[in-house]
């Protein structure tokens, strides 16, 4: 099976860089053993997904209500985080298609 690599174009990633905290990009790029941005869409996914699922099972746990914490969001967490996904999705498109 060949494998297709897809790297997010260079002239995007201020847009999306902008978006992360710098300590936020730092866990990220060090969870994924380099720079997150040079992975694979599907590597990524991958990371991401892992890091989400590690971060619920040590909530559990430590204890932690997942439930409690998940409500004490504020909304403008939750619509920032929502116009993350919506870039993050709009750029993978992009790279499955082809759009540079």
């Amino acid at each position: 099976m060949e494998r297709h690599e897809a790297n997010v174009p260079r002239e995007v990633l201020p847009s999306v860089q902008d978006r992360f905290l710098m300590m936020d990009q730092n866990m990220v790029d060090a969870a994924s053993g380099g720079v997150l941005m040079d992975k694979t869409s599907a590597t990524a996914r991958h990371l991401i997904w892992n890091m989400a699922s590690n971060t619920q099972l040590f909530r559990i746990i430590e204890g932690v209500d997942t439930s409690r914490v998940v409500s004490e969001v504020s909304t403008f967490d939750n619509q920032r985080l929502e116009n993350q996904l919506m870039e993050l999705t709009s750029l993978v498109r992009q790279l499955a298609v082809g759009k540079h």
